[in-house]
């Protein structure tokens, strides 16, 4: 979402496009923030944990905590883009997925 709102001008986002990409935003960023400090959380924990030598069962607990906040992080990744998906022409979003894979490089 990020992305998209820095190359606004460059995808040519209509205003509807714009307003419904902050609507959208609004929704969605307090769970996802507060998703991404418990993931950091829960790493720092299992982190003393392995430190500490806790129990097997205390760090695999840990372990599926971590897993299952990563799923929901990705499948609010995944919400995201089918939002974009669908806001998008089909143009605008090929053009955002290249400025995507270009940044991961």
């Amino acid at each position: 979402m990020p992305l998209t709102m820095k190359h606004e001008v460059e995808l040519k986002l209509s205003a509807e496009q714009i307003q419904s990409l902050d609507a959208y935003r609004k929704q969605a960023m307090p769970s996802r923030v507060a998703l991404q400090k418990k993931i950091i959380e829960l790493r720092g924990q299992l982190r003393v944990a392995l430190l500490d030598n806790k129990p097997q069962a205390d760090r695999e607990a840990l372990m599926k905590q971590i897993a299952e906040a990563e799923v929901q992080h990705f499948q609010g990744r995944e919400r995201c883009v089918e939002h974009l998906r669908k806001l998008l022409s089909a143009e605008q979003f090929a053009q955002l997925s290249k400025l995507y894979l270009d940044g991961l490089r």
